[in-house]
């Protein structure tokens, strides 16, 4: 599932940040959407949460599945990630912040961990702005 319901104001653009167009002409959900195929195969089951722009957000991408959060102007991601895990099947779940770009080589080394259906969290250990998530780990990683 890729959470793409934001709205994102820090960008000061008109449209979500996952439609942000990168230099290659795709689109940051785009670019998720072709590393997800490339890794996991065509059919892989994706939903996309939506909620600003959500028809612009939706006409940009085919394949998938929506879920609408009604909300996103004033909850954070996890309501985004709730509502879209009720609307999964059973098993485990892959979910992507919409507004990330990563090299579908992240994907293949997760991709272990996700077929075996384990709890796993991919995290760039490079230097970091201060509104970004941080994660701490013990000895063991």
């Amino acid at each position: 599932m890729i959470l793409a319901a934001g709205m994102g104001t820090r960008l000061g653009r008109p449209w979500p940040k996952p439609l942000t167009p990168l230099h290659d002409g795709r689109s940051i959900l785009q670019r998720q959407l072709d590393g997800l195929r490339a890794v996991l195969g065509p059919a892989a089951d994706v939903t996309v949460v939506v909620g600003f722009a959500a028809e612009r957000v939706m006409a940009a991408v085919d394949g998938v599945r929506f879920s609408y959060n009604p909300h996103f102007a004033v909850t954070n991601p996890s309501q985004s990630l709730l509502r879209a895990l009720r609307t999964t099947r059973d098993g485990g779940v892959l979910w992507l912040n919409g507004d990330v770009v990563f090299d579908p080589a992240v994907l293949e080394a997760a991709l272990p961990a996700l077929l075996s259906d384990e709890s796993f969290v991919c995290v760039d250990t490079s230097t970091v702005a201060d509104e970004e998530v941080k994660y701490t780990v013990d000895a063991d990683g």
